[in-house]
């Protein structure tokens, strides 16, 4: 149920039983009932993509690698309610989401992602101190909230 990987060079090396010999890496797919996952200190500088279908995660340790982006993706998987995101190269979400909980950063998260269908983003009253680019993003976007906030400035996309 649990996975640790203190080494970058790991996963590129773990073959999970049962998958192809022509496989190369970590199948995390196939990892379906794993619940914790550990890639901690390491170099990891983009996240697989198939984080996204582990459905039974809850906690995820990314810390002390060389992360900028955090799929917005991310809070739609379904059990996760613990992401470690600590010593990172963030740039999206902007620091002040990422230093939320992680319950609200995965909520900001999921609005971000609906607004850049529904063109509706509400963001307000939310501790935040600076927008993210995210936002800029969304091209249909057409109501932006963000009252009650504690930003300072607006960046120039949006100014």
């Amino acid at each position: 149920d649990e996975l640790v990987i203190c080494d970058a060079a790991m996963l590129n090396a773990i073959q999970v039983i049962g998958a192809p010999v022509q496989s190369r890496g970590l199948a995390l797919s196939l990892l379906t009932n794993l619940v914790k996952l550990d890639i901690s200190c390491n170099k990891i500088q983009t996240l697989p993509v198939d984080l996204l279908l582990l459905s039974s995660l809850e906690s995820l340790n990314v810390s002390d690698n060389h992360l900028a982006t955090l799929y917005l993706e991310v809070a739609f998987m379904p059990k996760l309610t613990e992401i470690l995101r600590e010593d990172n190269d963030w740039r999206s979400p902007h620091m002040s989401i990422i230093n939320l909980p992680t319950p609200d950063m995965l909520d900001y998260m999921k609005e971000v992602h609906a607004a850049h269908a529904s063109g509706v983003l509400k963001l307000n009253n939310r501790r935040m101190q600076a927008v993210t680019p995210d936002i800029t993003l969304a091209e249909n976007l057409r109501v932006l909230d963000l009252s009650r906030n504690l930003i300072d400035q607006l960046p120039n996309d949006i100014s």
